[in-house]
C-alpha cells in the first residue's frame, strides 16, 4: 500500500519514504523536498516517470542531528541545504533540510517515486 499518510488525527505531519508514488502531472525543471533523515546521513534514489521514460536521481538527506550543542549548518553536498534549524523542548538543535532535485530541462513528470527508507522523512514537496 503506497497511499500517503497525510495528517490523520493530528498524528502525522511528514512521510516516512516506503516507496510512495507521488502523482505530478505538471511541467517542471525542479523538484524541491523539505525534510530530514534519522540513524544517519543517508544517499538514495528518486526515481522520475515522464512519459513513458523512468530515471532515477541521487538525493541526500542529512540526519536531523548530529549532537546537542551543533547541528551543521552549511552545504554537506550538493543539493542538501539546511534551511532551518530549530530547538526541541530537550533543547536539541535540530535540522530541516532542501534538496534539490534538478532537471535537465523543463518537462512533463507523469509522477516520483521516493526512496524505499523510513528513516527518510519528507515533510513536502514543492514543484
Amino acid at each position: 500500500n503506497n497511499k500517503i499518510p497525510y495528517i490523520t488525527n493530528g498524528y502525522n505531519d511528514n512521510i516516512a519514504c516506503m516507496s510512495q508514488e507521488i502523482r505530478i502531472e505538471k511541467e517542471v525543471s525542479k523538484i524541491l523536498l523539505f525534510g530530514f533523515a534519522e540513524w544517519g546521513d543517508y544517499h538514495e534514489d528518486i526515481v522520475i516517470k515522464s512519459g513513458n521514460e523512468y530515471f532515477s536521481k541521487k538525493i541526500f538527506f542529512c540526519e536531523f542531528h548530529h549532537n546537542n550543542k551543533n547541528v551543521w549548518t552549511g552545504e554537506k553536498m550538493k543539493g542538501c541545504k539546511c534551511r532551518f534549524t530549530l530547538a526541541t523542548n530537550l533543547r536539541e538543535r535540530v535540522g530541516l533540510y532542501q534538496v534539490s532535485v534538478v532537471l535537465k530541462s523543463c518537462r512533463l513528470i507523469n509522477y516520483v517515486v521516493l526512496p524505499e527508507n523510513p528513516a527518510i522523512h519528507i515533510f513536502s514537496i514543492t514543484i
